[in-house]
């Protein structure tokens, strides 16, 4: 509620396509980062420009980072696979609850 008039603003006005799956295995250590600042309270996933919402699934993918670490779904039917160049990524312990996933696209993909 903080920034509405400028989400609004950036909604209103850009048409953005964000149907990679893989850059998924960047957001999950951005998530547990935030899971961890707002004390592992559940999270609310809005994605704005989510296309085909194909993003909005990233908490049920399979992740492997390399050095035998792994994360989520090893029977997903998506695995995601990301090498990080320097140090190793910031994965949680636990997966972060997720209440809800919704995302506001003005020119939706009709999978």
């Amino acid at each position: 509620l903080e920034y509405y008039k400028e989400i609004q603003n950036l909604i209103s006005r850009k048409l953005v396509q964000t149907s990679e799956v893989r850059r998924c295995a960047c957001l999950l250590p951005a998530f547990a980062f935030i899971a961890r600042q707002v004390k592992e309270r559940p999270l609310f996933f809005i994605e704005i420009g989510s296309s085909a919402g194909l993003n909005l699934l990233w908490h049920r993918y399979g992740y492997n980072y390399g050095q035998d670490i792994q994360w989520g779904d090893i029977n997903s039917p998506v695995q995601i696979n990301c090498t990080f160049q320097r140090n190793k990524p910031l994965i949680p312990q636990a997966f972060p609850k997720i209440i809800s996933c919704i995302g506001i696209d003005l020119n939706p993909i009709n999978l």
